[in-house]
């Protein structure tokens, strides 16, 4: 079972942490889809293994639909980025949006790939997130938000 890049049409390698360092496998299979979804279906009906977010599998795996092959090894976290034009000022409306989801990443245990947190992931007005671009924090630009 494969994931590729609509963007590219890359199959995408799986990445596992073993020991502090990251270790990639390649993973043949007859079928590659580039949705997420169609990925997670594939994996519930056992088409193969798949490495998809903690927040798209934590229901599965708690009903036995899922089992983690191996669950001692994590993958690497995912980032997620908002992209505007660095070189216009930014509409409030973005810098609202971009502030709720940094701190949802940051309050939601369950988007940190943390399996075992039990806590709901509601947003509250007083987290203020991490925005951090190319490792030094900026204002406007590409930004990571780091949870």
């Amino acid at each position: 079972m494969n994931y590729f890049s609509s963007r590219t049409g890359r199959i995408l390698d799986m990445d596992f942490v073993i020991d502090d360092e990251t270790v990639e496998v390649k993973m043949r299979g007859m079928i590659a889809v580039n949705d997420a979804e169609a990925y997670l279906s594939c994996g519930l009906k056992g088409v193969g293994i798949i490495q998809v977010p903690c927040f798209m599998a934590l229901p599965h795996l708690r009903a036995g639909e899922l089992v983690e092959v191996p669950p001692q090894w994590n993958p690497l976290p995912m980032p997620i980025s908002a992209v505007y034009p660095h070189n216009r000022h930014l509409s409030p409306k973005v810098r609202v949006f971009v502030d709720w989801a940094a701190e949802l990443f940051e309050r939601c245990p369950l988007l940190q790939g943390q399996k075992d947190a039990e806590e709901r992931c509601l947003p509250t007005s007083t987290a203020s997130p991490a925005i951090v671009r190319h490792g030094t924090p900026e204002v406007a630009g590409t930004e990571d938000i780091v949870a």
